[in-house]
């Protein structure tokens, strides 16, 4: 009888515990970003924004794209710090994304790659969704 309340009074501690220290995520906005920027052959471009995300909250990055003036993902990527979000391995390759990323309270910078053997605008969105941690 003992045993069974001192395991009782650990679990109950432990929960106890645990549930004083856990953090919960409340929801707080959805941001879209778009990004428009010519780039060199087989290049990456200059810094085309830095995400700042605040003390006390955290973003997911839901998704991404990023194409080229021909309207293909083929050889067009958009990095944020990084992660590589999403791109094109080049003519006749799937498509690829690694969402979602999560980003705590910091600085990113934002990039988009050109794979591709020409001189391109390329244009690349964002989709995020900004939690407060309660």
């Amino acid at each position: 009888m003992k045993k069974l309340l001192l395991s009782l009074s650990c679990i109950f501690v432990f929960n106890f515990l645990h549930a004083q220290s856990s953090s919960n995520l409340g929801f707080s906005q959805v941001l879209n970003f778009e990004y428009i920027q010519l780039i060199s052959p087989a290049s990456i471009s200059p810094a085309l924004d830095t995400l700042v995300v605040p003390a006390g909250k955290v973003w997911k990055i839901t998704s991404g794209s990023a194409y080229n003036s021909q309207a293909l993902m083929n050889g067009a990527a958009i990095l944020v710090g990084y992660n590589v979000i999403c791109g094109g391995r080049g003519v006749g390759y799937d498509q690829f994304s690694h969402c979602p990323v999560w980003l705590s309270s910091g600085n990113y910078e934002v990039y988009m790659i050109n794979d591709d053997t020409g001189n391109h605008i390329f244009r690349g969105a964002l989709t995020i969704i900004e939690f407060n941690i309660e």
